[in-house]
C-alpha cells in the first residue's frame, strides 16, 4: 500500500463554523495514511479510499460529543436499498468554488447501481455507489472529497460511502459517486489488522 509521511497530514474534528475556533474543535496529527493499492486516480477513481491513523495529542485520542460522532462500518452482507435516505456533509463549494462558512449537510437517496452505471456510461464499478437526485439540485461538490455518506440502517448510522467524484455539482443526470465502503471492507479490515 502507498504510505505517506506521518507529518504531512492533519485531521480537524468538531469544526462546524469555519470562522471561529469552537470548544470541541481539535486538530490532530495523522500518524499514518494508507491509500488503497488499486487506486489509479483520474479519470477512473476506482478504489478511491484511504485509511488514516491519528496520533494522540495532549487530550488523548478522538473523543465523541455532540459535534463528533462515530458511524459504523457496514456489514459485508448488507444490501442497501435504492431510495434509502442518507446524509452527506462537508466543506465543499456551494457556488462558483465558494467555500461555506458552516459545515454543510444534505439528505440524498441511494441510486440503483445499474441505473447509475447507465447515467455514467458504464464507468461505475462495484467499488462505487451513487447517491443524489437525477433531477440534480443537491449533491456533494469540490472540496467534499473523502467526506461521509452515512445512512441510518435499523437505527444505527453506517458509513456506506466516501465522497469520490461526479460530473459537476448537483447537475441533472449526474448524481454523486462514492467509494463503496461495504465492497472495500475486506481491504479495510486487513489493513487495520496489519497496522495495530
Amino acid at each position: 500500500p502507498c504510505r505517506h509521511p506521518k507529518s504531512s497530514y492533519m485531521l480537524r474534528i468538531g469544526d462546524v463554523d469555519n470562522s471561529m475556533r469552537e470548544k470541541n474543535e481539535r486538530e490532530m496529527n495523522v500518524d499514518l495514511l494508507i491509500k488503497h493499492p488499486g487506486y489509479t486516480g483520474n479519470p477512473e477513481f476506482d478504489y478511491d479510499i484511504a485509511l488514516l491513523r491519528v496520533k494522540p495529542d495532549r487530550l488523548g485520542y478522538i473523543k465523541f460529543h455532540d459535534t463528533v460522532q462515530p458511524a459504523c462500518l457496514p456489514d459485508r452482507d448488507l444490501v442497501p436499498l435504492p431510495g434509502t435516505a442518507c446524509h452527506i456533509s462537508g466543506w465543499g463549494s456551494i457556488g462558483a468554488y465558494d467555500p461555506p462558512k458552516n459545515l454543510m449537510a444534505a439528505k440524498v437517496p441511494l441510486i440503483d447501481h445499474a441505473r447509475c452505471n447507465q447515467l455514467y456510461l458504464n464507468r461505475i464499478t462495484q467499488r462505487m455507489l451513487c447517491a443524489g437526485y437525477e433531477a440534480g439540485g443537491i449533491d456533494s461538490c469540490q472540496g467534499d472529497s473523502g467526506g461521509p455518506l452515512v445512512c441510518s440502517i435499523n437505527g444505527t448510522y453506517v458509513l456506506l460511502g466516501a465522497t469520490s467524484w461526479g460530473e459537476g455539482c448537483a447537475q441533472p443526470g449526474a448524481p454523486g459517486v462514492y467509494a463503496n465502503v461495504k465492497n472495500l471492507r475486506e481491504w479495510i479490515d486487513q489493513t487495520i489488522a496489519s497496522y495495530p
